[in-house]
């Protein structure tokens, strides 16, 4: 197994895994506290079946088709230097069904976000104009990724031909442009990092409270930067190798990391209850009683010594439950009762 494949496989499975974990702990979570399911719920099950469509592509292009690693080329005969035609056959359909992917998936993880953070600052007027010039923005984004992915070539079977005479007619330096639209992607995550951070510090709760919020809304930083990264995989793309498989490395393995830190992200706001129902103080002392036991069995110095156990039972606190919201006095300005009226509604969203 060649190490940039094995890169491949062991990122998109790991990460594919917890995308899985994050989105099952979001709807145990409403469960436990017997919360209707909503639109952004089921939004982010679509985007979940669309990330792991992408993993799943990955994962075998990476095991049966040298994803990440040199191609082999023809020896001999007209077409000689050229990649064999079994590769670029099997490498063109995954590579065009994972340009589709990912240009469906951001925008439905981003419309999942949208919608939730929407039904907190539902009284804010800066964050209902914000979340329509957003919603358009994404949509337009989609709308044009999208199409333009499906249409680089014509025909569409261009896309995994094996021989220059059948790649048809492309787009002129079609990879460039996919290059600025990964850049447009990484502008609308950051708009929605950041403007939702100075509404939830105007929000009436203790300072403490307020920048938990703000280092949740923030983690999903994280997905900023898996954006950045595919974007630069498209830009030093060389536009002149033949090597196909081994210069989209960078785009490959950072396509996968982008929507599954996206799905997590949007799931961490949301487990905040569930983990008030997670006992790790007895975890812990059932660890610790295990392990006595086990020291007993095998040292008979220990023979006589007991476990020291610890009996306390902690529970969890997660930083979104830090944003529960104490109740305020009764302000006499409009302004003051529509932060208070925030303040109660993050206290109830998930």
């Amino acid at each position: 197994m060649f190490l940039r494949s094995a890169n491949l496989i062991i990122t998109s499975s790991v990460l594919g895994f917890l995308a899985v974990v994050a989105v099952a702990c979001r709807f145990l979570s409403k469960r436990k506290r017997k919360a209707r399911i909503t639109i952004d719920d089921y939004l982010l099950l679509l985007a979940l079946t669309l990330t792991l469509g992408i993993c799943f592509c990955t994962i075998v292009g990476a095991a049966k088709y040298r994803f990440g690693n040199h191609e082999i080329y023809i020896e001999s005969g007209p077409l000689a230097g050229w990649p064999e035609a079994w590769l670029l056959l099997e490498y063109g359909k995954i590579f065009y069904a994972l340009q589709l992917l990912h240009a469906t998936a951001m925008p439905v993880i981003k419309a999942s976000l949208m919608i939730f953070l929407r039904r907190i600052f539902f009284t804010s007027r800066t964050f209902e104009f914000a979340f329509w010039i957003i919603t358009i923005y994404v949509f337009l984004w989609w709308l044009t990724t999208f199409w333009m992915s499906v249409f680089q070539c014509w025909p569409i079977s261009s896309n995994w031909g094996t021989t220059p005479a059948q790649m048809g007619d492309c787009i002129p330096n079609y990879m460039t442009w996919y290059a600025w639209a990964a850049l447009l992607n990484v502008l609308s995550d950051v708009a929605i990092v950041v403007i939702p951070i100075p509404l939830v510090l105007r929000l009436q709760m203790p300072m403490r409270r307020k920048l938990a919020g703000v280092i949740v809304v923030a983690t999903a930083i994280l997905v900023v930067v898996a954006g950045i990264g595919r974007t630069v995989g498209y830009f030093t793309y060389d536009h002149d190798s033949l090597d196909f498989s081994y210069v989209f490395y960078d785009f490959l393995v950072w396509t996968s990391i982008e929507p599954c830190l996206g799905i997590i992200g949007c799931c961490l706001p949301t487990m905040g209850h569930l983990a008030d129902h997670l006992n790790f103080g007895n975890f812990y002392s059932w660890l610790r009683i295990s392990l006595s036991q086990l020291s007993l069995r095998h040292s008979s110095r220990d023979a006589g010594a007991s476990a020291d156990v610890d009996t306390s039972a902690s529970a969890n606190q997660s930083v979104w439950y830090e944003l529960t919201v104490e109740r305020s006095a009764a302000s006499e300005t409009k302004g003051s009762i529509a932060n208070a009226t925030n303040s109660q509604r993050l206290s109830q969203t998930e």
